[in-house]
């Protein structure tokens, strides 16, 4: 990754059943991470995993800093 200007160079190729969860940051807009969310439902079904996490990023005023927080719209079954 030696520029991050030139959007196909920050493409990276992995295997889905190495990916254990998605963080999205805190200006994600909600239609994205749903479209996201659905497509990852779509991939878990099909590989039958239920042990996939959702995370946001969060910013706190309070501690002036930012958090990680479980994000828990879709439940895998």
């Amino acid at each position: 990754m030696d520029s991050l200007k030139d959007k196909p160079s920050r493409k990276l190729n992995y295997k889905f059943s190495d990916l254990s969860g998605i963080v999205f940051g805190e200006r994600t807009a909600s239609d994205d991470k749903l479209r996201i969310m659905r497509i990852i439902e779509e991939k878990c079904r099909a590989e039958k995993r239920a042990d996939f996490e959702f995370h946001q990023m969060q910013y706190s005023c309070k501690e002036r800093s930012f958090r990680v927080a479980p994000l828990a719209l879709i439940r895998f079954q």
